[in-house]
């Protein structure tokens, strides 16, 4: 301000003006024009503070960027793991193809990151051993397409069956979500249990049929999921039966088990 003042007095000085009034307004007018610049400057200042903070902000925050996405690989273990997220993420879809046939078709909620992995879904593919496969997902960052990967066994397996609130005497799935029994048949020894089932959610969706066995019904080994969303059928799999076909009605050899 004392410079400011300088400025004014210099000002004034070579003036020459009419009354004590009119000094009195052009002091006024030159106060008011300095406050106008110093308050220019303050923003201009606070804009440059601003912006040096916001060009940080990607470097420590930016989500990772999601595209589509292709790999393929020769399959050499038992399952294809995906990272499932802890919260509400976007919905992305993903196929497996085995030597170009889709095999797998399912709407998913992948986690961004392991960190933000709440679990692992899983999809058996044992079967296909040797063959070619391709795992497509419509929008997936670099980080979240990495952790989608054959494994032998289920990240984290050791803590499965140990949960709080698990049932321990009546059949469970591994992972996902699990609705209503179907398909239930007694074949050479064996209790064949389907049910309802979505493998890669804790909700109802992508619908699937899972399989378990047992001798006593008691202990129970898991067969994987034998009917596919929208690819044993045209739509999901929703309610139905099973039986064994002793005399080969159905033309697939005597007792299949028809489904």
């Amino acid at each position: 301000m004392i410079a400011g003042q300088f400025v004014w007095q210099e000002v004034l000085a070579n003036k020459t003006f009419r009354s004590q009034k009119s000094r009195r307004n052009a002091l006024e007018q030159l106060h008011f024009q300095e406050s106008m610049n110093m308050k220019s400057q303050f923003f201009q200042l606070l804009s440059l503070v601003l912006l040096s903070v916001l060009l940080t902000i990607p470097a420590h925050g930016k989500e990772p960027t999601s595209r589509s996405q292709t790999k393929e690989f020769t399959v050499q273990k038992k399952f294809l793991v995906m990272p499932i997220a802890s919260s509400k993420a976007p919905k992305s879809n993903l196929s497996l193809f085995i030597d170009d046939v889709k095999v797998r078709g399912v709407g998913v909620h992948l986690a961004s990151s392991k960190e933000t992995t709440g679990w692992y879904a899983i999809f058996t593919i044992d079967q296909y051993k040797g063959k070619t496969a391709k795992v497509t997902v419509s929008s997936a960052s670099d980080e979240t397409f990495d952790l989608i990967r054959q494994s032998d066994v289920i990240p984290d397996e050791e803590k499965l069956f140990k949960e709080p609130w698990r049932p321990q005497f009546h059949y469970t799935q591994r992972v996902g979500w699990v609705n209503d029994p179907n398909g239930m048949v007694y074949h050479d020894g064996t209790w064949h249990f389907f049910y309802q089932h979505n493998p890669v959610s804790r909700g109802w969706g992508n619908m699937t049929w899972g399989h378990a066995t047992t001798k006593d019904l008691l202990h129970w080994e898991h067969q994987g999921n034998k009917l596919y969303n929208g690819i044993s059928t045209k739509g999901p799999i929703f309610s139905g039966g099973g039986t064994v076909d002793k005399q080969n009605t159905a033309g697939f050899g005597e007792n299949a088990i028809i489904l």
